[in-house]
């Protein structure tokens, strides 16, 4: 099987010999595709863009086949701009402010709109493609590029959403697919198909949807003669899930093919950091940020997680479980007790939490159903019952990104999908704790002043995936105001972090497995890197010039 993150490095090298020193940014791309129940499919697109170079910006739509494409129009910020027709590109920024069109192509065409100026800019595209659904003798199927490799810039982010009212997109119905990018491909649990990244695009990157739907829900005039399987199989060509030894072996002179380009790599990787960190903490440098001993985002771990994901920090292993677990405890929705004649301790479960995250509440509740009859949760029983729940554990998992998100906007600390300076600040505060909590020298710094902040110190060492050290100097610094506060005596703590970290590595394994197994039967899961081969739809460039 492919390496993952062998092609991730490849990407990355060849790309970076092109970087621009002042690159523009695609933020975010968001894409939102309706099926008809005539095969036709109604796009919305979403660009949140931050361009300094060239007078317009274009799609590539190529190898459509019988596929048309019509009813083209771009607003931003309300505004709907002139469709002209056949675009003429040799005007000036001025000129095409406002305006949109379409540049014929013999295998396709350009859908084509005007910057207007340099700078931010969230553009909103719409347009009718007939015929993406095809006919096969066993099923019928989409399987189109959405987004092609080449565009410049590469977006940061890409999420594409299949929806229809014809059908629900269900795993007893249909099967998912992905390739051309890192990241997943999965049933939304609502009716949807949900395609999106995890890592920044590359100029080799694209976005390539394959589903397989029972027939009944469609009725396209796009009639193939041959079964989806043959389709499978030249998809499946090339891809992570391909078992190759050759390819293997490919990947690995490929990359050393591009170790001449390594310094370069560096600094582009160096540089996508930077302008990350200024995005989300308002700063170049995380050396920039000072100790800080208050708590971040009023305490928000969704919000905290969220932004450490952003800039690369979270500990891997889904600690943010831990986190929960002793914030429950603290709140007495959880209690301790100590197995007899053993140093392991047990959680008994007290009052379902009903204030905060949704995703707080569904841990209780998973936790709650593994403990069986007497509602004990003992020592990797947790883990046990997680196995037979991979789909459930898999969900919470998936859910917690979004779950941030809208924290973060409930907050007031994302608005219109960019950080605010109180965002930024919360960002800051928290960096500045996990330096404060995880630094070695600092047991004479933490006072018994702070007792009141110790519990909250000890959740957020749990999401920093520092807890044992943690609990240790806290209770170095004052042993009695340390058991007096604590709901539970520090002779029992071990027992206590063991239990919830042992938690979250068992909602790590499990949703890794889950992914793995589900990826290559359509299942939903990862995305492949590789492979896809045999789509419609794509091409080669796109963006600014």
């Amino acid at each position: 099987m492919k390496t993952r993150t062998l092609s991730m490095i490849t990407a990355a090298m060849m790309v970076a010999v092109s970087a621009n020193t002042r690159a523009s940014e695609v933020k975010d791309l968001d894409i939102n595709v309706v099926l008809n129940a005539d095969g036709s499919a109604q796009i919305c697109e979403r660009w949140d863009v931050d361009i300094w170079e060239g007078t317009e910006w274009y799609l590539v739509r190529s190898n459509l086949g019988d596929i048309e494409i019509s009813g083209l129009s771009v607003t931003e910020n309300g505004r709907k701009f002139i469709f002209e027709g056949e675009w003429d590109m040799d005007r000036g920024l001025e000129e095409k402010a406002f305006r949109c069109g379409i540049v014929s192509k013999r295998d396709g065409c350009e859908l084509c709109w005007g910057l207007g100026s340099h700078g931010r800019h969230e553009f909103t595209v719409n347009y009718l493609m007939s015929n993406i659904v095809k006919s096969l003798d066993d099923c019928d199927m989409v399987h189109m590029q959405f987004v092609s490799p080449g565009i410049s810039p590469s977006p940061e982010h890409v999420k594409l959403t299949i929806s229809s009212p014809c059908m629900a997109f269900e795993p007893e119905v249909s099967r998912v697919w992905g390739f051309g990018y890192e990241g997943t491909a999965e049933f939304s649990g609502d009716g949807s198909l949900i395609f999106e990244s995890s890592e920044n695009f590359r100029r080799t990157s694209s976005m390539i949807a394959l589903v397989r739907m029972d027939k009944g829900a469609f009725h396209s005039p796009s009639v193939q003669s041959r079964s989806f399987e043959e389709v499978l199989d030249t998809a499946m060509e090339g891809s992570d899930w391909e078992d190759s030894d050759s390819e293997e072996t490919a990947g690995w002179i490929m990359i050393a093919a591009c170790l001449s380009f390594l310094g370069a790599g560096i600094w582009l990787l160096a540089h996508i950091r930077r302008r990350t960190l200024m995005e989300v903490l308002g700063v170049t440098s995380i050396k920039e940020i000072p100790w800080s001993r208050d708590i971040p985002f009023g305490g928000d771990l969704l919000c905290s997680e969220y932004a450490l994901e952003k800039i690369g920090k979270a500990d891997t292993g889904n600690k943010i479980a831990a986190a929960m677990i002793l914030r429950m405890i603290n709140d007495g929705n959880l209690s301790v007790i100590k197995e007899p004649d053993s140093s392991k301790v047990e959680l008994c479960f007290g009052t379902r939490p009903e204030e905060g995250a949704e995703a707080v509440r569904e841990l209780y509740d998973m936790m709650k159903e593994a403990s069986g009859e007497d509602m004990v949760l003992q020592n990797r029983e947790f883990g046990r019952w997680s196995k037979r729940h991979k789909e459930r554990v898999h969900n919470w998992v998936s859910g917690l990104n979004g779950q941030g998100r809208q924290s973060l906007i409930n907050g007031g600390y994302l608005v219109s999908g960019r950080h605010t300076e109180e965002s930024k600040a919360s960002g800051r505060t928290l960096i500045g704790l996990k330096k404060f909590l995880s630094d070695n020298t600092l047991s004479n710094e933490r006072s018994s002043s702070e007792v009141i902040l110790w519990k909250d110190y000890l959740v957020f060492a749990a999401l920093f995936g520092i807890a044992d050290k943690v609990a240790k100097e806290l209770k170095d610094v004052n042993p009695q105001a340390f058991d007096e506060l604590m709901p539970y005596e520090h002779r029992m703590l071990s027992g206590v972090l063991y239990q919830a970290v042992s938690l979250s590595d068992a909602i790590t394994n499990t949703n890794a497995s889950y992914l793995s197994a589900q990826s290559t039967t359509g299942g939903g899961g990862f995305s492949s890197i590789g492979g896809g081969g045999g789509f419609s739809g794509g091409g080669f460039g796109g963006g600014a010039r």
